[in-house]
């Protein structure tokens, strides 16, 4: 069994949030790609998944992300 990990996806269902500036330039700092991802970028790799071409590949964790888990930074400072 494998999982894809997906980043930040603008849908229907989010596309209200990501529009407000503050939280888009939040997004864009913490990203490597600066662009919003897109159901489109992980149906690819749920395809992949689901094909014979993927039989040896198990218990991964894929993150689709933008890179967001490599460069993410948490936007608090912590308690001192």
């Amino acid at each position: 069994m494998n999982c894809i990990a997906p980043g930040f996806i603008l849908t229907d269902l989010n596309r209200a949030m990501w529009q407000a500036e503050n939280m888009a330039e939040w997004r864009k700092a913490i990203q490597a790609n600066d662009r919003m991802g897109t159901p489109e970028d992980i149906a690819p790799l749920a395809v992949f998944l689901a094909a014979p071409g993927s039989d040896y590949v198990t218990g991964q964790v894929i993150s689709v992300d933008g890179g967001a888990s490599t460069t993410m930074k948490w936007p608090f400072a912590p308690p001192e």
